[in-house]
């Protein structure tokens, strides 16, 4: 029998809805997370098998559009596969959220071209995304952000200063957010 994990009630609530079937993904947790979170943890080492393994189980793509070929999960479902992946690491549970921050950025809101060619590489190769955000004396307030985009011949010149950047180290992809100058 499985121990009670502390949020299981609010799971439960949420999951009465969920499309994606969380047991595969508990048995991922169980099998291959929880053995080797203390010893990730204790030598602050990133697990690139785990990330790889969320890959393969189509979770870190989980919100692309139906109409791109995805799952199109819904915010309930993604804070239940947030709350799993916690229960075995919260690091892991973070590189999953920092993944998705990055890659919703374009493919909820970027132009339809840039949509599918991310969308259409993310189907094909292993990617982990990490998006950019936070700066110094303004947290997270976008509408405070310093940075500056300048249009530049194929595409964007950037200025400012980032930090807290989610996957950084270990993204192949990075989402900016940054105000684009008028010209």
């Amino acid at each position: 029998m499985k121990s009670p994990k502390p949020y299981e009630a609010a799971i439960n609530q949420i999951s009465l809805k969920a499309q994606y079937d969380l047991s595969s993904l508990q048995d991922f947790v169980l099998k291959e997370i929880i053995p080797k979170s203390v010893s990730n943890d204790d030598e602050q080492k990133f697990d690139h098998e785990t990330t790889a393994g969320l890959y393969r189980l189509g979770l870190l793509n989980a919100i692309t559009p139906k109409a791109l070929g995805g799952k199109e999960l819904p915010v309930s479902d993604l804070i239940a596969v947030a709350c799993e992946l916690g229960y075995g690491s919260a690091g892991v549970a973070a590189t999953f959220i920092g993944n998705l921050l990055g890659y919703s950025a374009v493919v909820l809101y970027g132009k339809a071209e840039l949509k599918q060619k991310v969308v259409s590489d993310f189907n094909k190769n292993f990617k982990l995304w990490s998006f950019a955000m936070t700066e110094k004396g303004c947290g997270s307030d976008l509408e405070k952000t310093g940075t500056r985009a300048r249009r530049v011949p194929g595409g964007f010149q950037l200025f400012g200063e980032k930090n807290f950047i989610t996957n950084a180290t270990y993204s192949t992809d990075l989402s900016v957010f940054a105000n684009v100058e008028k010209k």
